[in-house]
């Protein structure tokens, strides 16, 4: 399999059975700290006890991300005019960014940057989250 033939997968598994949220990260702007978003798409599974992932809980979870999905992701200074130029998310994503669905932030303890990676090209993001 190659990395296209792989990717188109998870494009697909992305569609059927993937929900839209947000990878929000806080940074300090003049001082105070301010939510930064970008709008993806994300497979929410319930951990099955992974060795690699070591003990987990019931409020835990592991999330698939795309990575081209943040990759192509941009946001908006918040303070900044109408016709500001978009910035590109600040990948990858990092321990204690959050991951926002419905409204309910859950907390990104685990990125794992190599268990969806083929012949050397990362396809996807595996988040452990709690919360």
């Amino acid at each position: 399999m190659t990395p296209d033939q792989a990717l188109s997968i998870y494009r697909r598994m992305m569609a059927m059975r993937g929900q839209d949220a947000l990878l929000r990260r806080y940074v300090m702007v003049a001082d105070v700290e301010t939510a930064v978003d970008c709008a993806v798409r994300i497979v929410d599974g319930a951990v099955d006890g992974d060795p690699l992932v070591g003990p987990t809980q019931q409020n835990e979870a592991r999330i698939i991300l795309l990575a081209e999905d943040v990759a192509r992701a941009t946001i908006i200074d918040p303070d900044a005019l109408p016709d500001a130029v978009p910035v590109a998310w600040p990948a990858p994503p990092k321990r204690n960014d959050k991951i926002v669905v419905d409204g309910k932030e859950r907390n990104v303890e685990l990125v794992d940057q190599n268990r969806r990676r083929l012949a050397g090209v990362l396809i996807a993001y595996e988040l452990l989250v709690k919360g």
